[in-house]
């Protein structure tokens, strides 16, 4: 902390960072399974399951 008493502004973009990965980032890796088969089967394409 600054001697003034206020928070350095790094740990704001850390916190700002993290709540968008959490809030953001995390629903739409995982809701991304939910489309996939419905899409392929749309466009007639094969899913490979690696």
């Amino acid at each position: 902390m600054k001697k003034d008493g206020k928070i350095f502004y790094g740990w704001w973009i850390l916190l700002a960072s993290i709540m968008i990965m959490t809030f953001l980032y995390a629903p739409i890796a995982n809701l991304v399974s939910l489309f996939i088969k419905p899409v392929t089967e749309d466009l007639k394409m094969e899913r490979l399951i690696l």
